[in-house]
């Protein structure tokens, strides 16, 4: 049965592997060196429930949470039309659709029309800014026509428009950028007041459309978050676009403070969302767990580490926080459908206090990181925990995961798996003999063989007679003359 590798392999190097934290460089058996969890990996635990969402297509976008009500926008197509219809629909906390309305859009060979932004207020009122445009080539003036025009807009339950403001346009963009307007981002603060951060200026709007204060906006603007006081914090990548900083904009004394912040850590590698109603300004997101900060602080603390909380996702998105350890989030699972969530943080006290085997890799592949989890819940005395050296890229230095990974081999930081990139140099780690032989360990199991897998891709892994490496998958390239 020599096609069980593919398929066997991931699970074999898992088995393998774990029995290393209990036996020897060598194979001799000695008394394991155990690591139990720390109080600091008992803070990271989450327990979440997922909702039943209770509709044919459960690929939503925007998710925003609202009274114990969910917003998202959501893409329908038509096969006997060929149109695609874009609506907001509404859920309740047990995820059935209550509410839905369709988001006007429509385009042609010269133009469209749609919404680029929908913000529903606390009290359930829908805003948005709309946009239409003409692209086009006229051909008695002999040029290519370029127009967009921008408006806000309330809608009601229905979808029905109830006013609209224009905000603004953009003629013969790609040929005069110094005229290009753009929204970034519309969001509606504690007192309801509604704000246009556009890339000319950032104004304040009441319910009925009446235009307020209105603030310079800050040169090549970025993302904007409410903060814990109700007032924003506003990025800016400055002229040059060299360094993202994020300022303070008091909303009212209508002043954008001069004191600049920077986000800890590496901005690139995270997804940021306020965290308000938390305890902290700031969430971010990465394929390891969740981070929190305030504004000046020069470190993020972990505040949940997936592989911990057996959580079945590479990322969380639209995280929005219910309560102090308590938040709302969507998410795609290991199978690729969009979930939605409620997570609660497990008290320190219940985390049940196992022994931690450590797995250290630059990406993992959804089908490991599976496989880990399954164990996880499998064994009651032991957990793999991982450490991704991908969080450590800089925008300038791909291989600095690469690199800090292999320092902290060579310091003693010894993990007890990796799940080694492809093009990684292994043979200084089996000089050192800081690998164990598998083949020890195959010869003494009762279940696996190695006639049972392709032994020339087996002896891949090899190095000087020993087996260090197990490879879950290959390609077999042909060509056909």
């Amino acid at each position: 049965m020599k096609h069980k590798f593919m398929k066997k392999g991931i699970v074999l190097l898992l088995a393998l592997s774990m029995v290393l934290a209990f036996t020897g460089c060598k194979g001799k058996e000695k008394e394991p060196e155990k690591t139990k969890m720390s109080e600091e990996d008992k803070n990271t635990v989450y327990q979440y429930n997922v909702l039943n969402l209770n509709n044919e297509s459960s690929d939503f976008d925007n998710v925003q949470f609202e009274n114990n009500k969910i917003y998202a926008t959501m893409y329908e197509y038509s096969e006997d039309t060929g149109v695609t219809t874009e609506y907001l629909i509404t859920l309740d906390m047990e995820g059935n659709e209550i509410g839905r309305i369709i988001i006007p859009s429509g385009w042609n060979d010269n133009g469209g029309y749609g919404m680029n932004q929908i913000c529903v207020a606390n009290d359930g009122t829908i805003y948005g800014v709309s946009y239409s445009y003409e692209n086009y080539y006229d051909e008695t003036a002999g040029e290519y026509i370029w127009r967009e025009e921008y408006s806000l807009v309330q809608l009601d339950e229905e979808g029905n428009e109830v006013w609209s403001v224009p905000l603004g346009g953009t003629e013969d963009q790609g040929i005069d950028e110094s005229n290009y307007y753009y929204v970034n981002r519309l969001l509606v603060d504690n007192n309801d007041t509604i704000w246009v951060f556009d890339t000319k200026n950032y104004t304040a709007y009441d319910t009925e459309g009446n235009k307020g204060m209105s603030v310079k906006a800050l040169e090549n603007s970025s993302d904007v978050y409410l903060t814990q006081d109700g007032n924003f914090v506003v990025g800016s990548w400055g002229t040059d676009y060299d360094q993202l900083k994020f300022y303070l904009f008091d909303t009212q004394k209508g002043v954008i403070e001069d004191e600049a912040y920077e986000v800890p850590g590496n901005y690139y590698q995270y997804s940021y969302y306020s965290g308000v109603g938390s305890g902290y300004d700031m969430f971010a997101t990465n394929s390891v767990g969740i981070w929190a900060f305030n504004w000046g602080d020069t470190e993020m603390v972990k505040i949940m580490d997936y592989i911990l909380s057996d959580f079945e996702s590479s990322w969380l998105y639209n995280v929005c926080p219910t309560d102090e350890g308590q938040f709302m989030a969507s998410f795609y699972d290991l199978d690729w459908k969009m979930q939605i969530a409620s997570f609660t943080k497990v008290p320190p006290e219940e985390v049940a206090d196992k022994y931690i085997m450590k797995l250290a890799c630059h990406y993992l592949a959804d089908d490991v990181k599976k496989q880990v989890i399954e164990f996880n819940r499998a064994h009651e005395d032991v957990r793999i925990t991982i450490e991704d050296y991908s969080a450590y890229i800089e925008e300038d230095n791909y291989e600095a995961g690469i690199e800090k990974m292999n320092s902290d081999i060579l310091a003693g930081n010894i993990p007890d798996i990796m799940v080694a990139p492809s093009d990684m140099d292994l043979s200084i780690y089996a000089n050192k003999g800081l690998f164990a032989d598998l083949y020890e360990f195959i010869e003494k199991d009762e279940v696996i063989q190695t006639e049972d897998y392709l032994e020339n891709i087996l002896a891949l892994g090899e190095y000087e007679g020993k087996l260090y490496e197990l490879i879950p998958q290959f390609n077999a390239i042909t060509l056909i003359g």
